[in-house]
């Protein structure tokens, strides 16, 4: 089983991999499965005890140290809040970033109005903030991925081969197109790819407030980290396994506790969504779907400088299935070979998993469709 920093593991019975298709043909109930997001590691804070520091501290001790470790840092941006977020974490705090990269499938689909494109290209869209950033060395880099897309489509096999990698996206073979990368591999230097994603996971249980990480960071591998190359890093900017990240998940973790189990905000909660009586029972980030304790009261929380003006609003919705996602709806509303293949994929899965494992399911041309897994959780945190 090959692991690195990025990835954890499924444990079930006497099997440890980190392929998800692998565990869900084995696994008849999914509460039996753990994901372990180095247990080892995040088990030696004490997660009861918030940081001093501000969130904003925090995040520029995280962007300092990615710098301190790498000779080139790239970062993946899409201009939505999480990205947004370590960026400015960067900039404002004058921590150099030798590249930030953009990913489009502009000269497929000819529109900025989709999920991707319209993020990136729109009115106060990723392109234009990237391209604000002062510092002269900074190269922004717009990368459009559709041509890469459908070549790794053309050689997939089998499910095997993208059941840790479920999103129709440019995945394994982007990297090895990019001139400047293929350059900078053979020098030696140290790079790194970040990528800015994940909130945190908080849930209440009889009066006690915990953090879990989700394999919903198993679900969609990078570019890089699929390659399995030794000549770059993934770095997850928020949930990796670094004193900076487990300081900024836990002072994260309590600004919502502490947020969540005011008595007034939880009547602000309720009656703002659906007179919800007892939020104490209800799961605040779900990536699931079931319930989200409000997407801007979130950001507005765990990224300070977020505000109405500095987000772009995408014109539908980014993530409503792992399969079937919005952000790929170019590519499996195509009718190409490829994607009628990829489309054939997918009811395979509806095949062969059991039907415990599919959390939801989407409609297309008049078939269902997985749309979500079922989550698996790591141990649990109390804060």
């Amino acid at each position: 089983m090959i692991t690195d920093s990025f990835t954890g593991f499924y444990t079930y019975k006497d099997i440890k991999t980190i392929n998800k298709f692998k565990i869900m043909l084995a696994a008849n109930d999914p509460s039996q499965v753990r994901w372990n997001y180095h247990d080892d590691f995040f088990s030696q804070f004490d997660w009861t005890k918030e940081p001093t520091e501000s969130l904003d501290e925090l995040y520029a001790e995280r962007a300092k140290q990615i710098r301190d470790t790498y000779d080139y840092v790239i970062l993946m941006y899409s201009g939505g809040s999480d990205s947004q977020n370590v960026l400015d974490s960067f900039v404002d705090n004058n921590i150099f970033l030798d590249e930030i990269c953009s990913t489009i499938n502009y000269s497929t689909t000819s529109t900025i109005d989709n999920a991707v494109n319209y993020e990136v290209l729109g009115p106060n869209g990723a392109k234009e903030k990237a391209e604000s950033v002062k510092h002269p060395n900074t190269i922004y880099r717009l990368y459009d991925i559709s041509d890469m897309t459908i070549q790794r489509w053309s050689n997939i096999q089998d499910s095997h081969h993208w059941s840790n990698n479920t999103r129709p996206r440019a995945g394994r073979i982007m990297d090895t197109n990019v001139d400047k990368w293929k350059q900078l591999y053979k020098t030696g230097k140290k790079i790194c790819f970040i990528w800015g994603n994940y909130k945190p996971y908080v849930t209440e249980d009889s009066g006690n407030y915990y953090f879990r990480f989700t394999d919903y960071l198993n679900t969609q591998l990078p570019y890089r980290s699929a390659l399995m190359r030794d000549e770059a890093t993934d770095e997850q900017f928020y949930w990796y396994p670094s004193i900076q990240s487990a300081n900024l998940i836990i002072k994260q973790s309590h600004v919502i506790k502490n947020f969540i189990s005011n008595p007034i905000t939880q009547l602000y909660l309720a009656n703002k969504y659906n007179n919800i009586e007892n939020l104490h029972t209800l799961e605040l980030y779900d990536v699931n779907n079931s319930f989200r304790f409000g997407s801007d009261d979130m950001k507005r929380l765990i990224y300070p400088k977020w505000n109405e003006s500095n987000y772009i609003h995408v014109p539908n919705n980014k993530h409503v299935s792992f399969f079937l996602s919005d952000q790929e709806k170019w590519f499996w509303n195509s009718n190409t070979d490829q994607s009628k293949r990829y489309l054939k994929f997918i009811e395979d899965y509806n095949i062969m998993i059991r039907p415990v494992w599919s959390s939801k399911k989407s409609k297309f041309n008049n078939k269902k469709y997985i749309a979500q897994l079922r989550t698996v959780q790591s141990i649990r945190y109390k804060l």
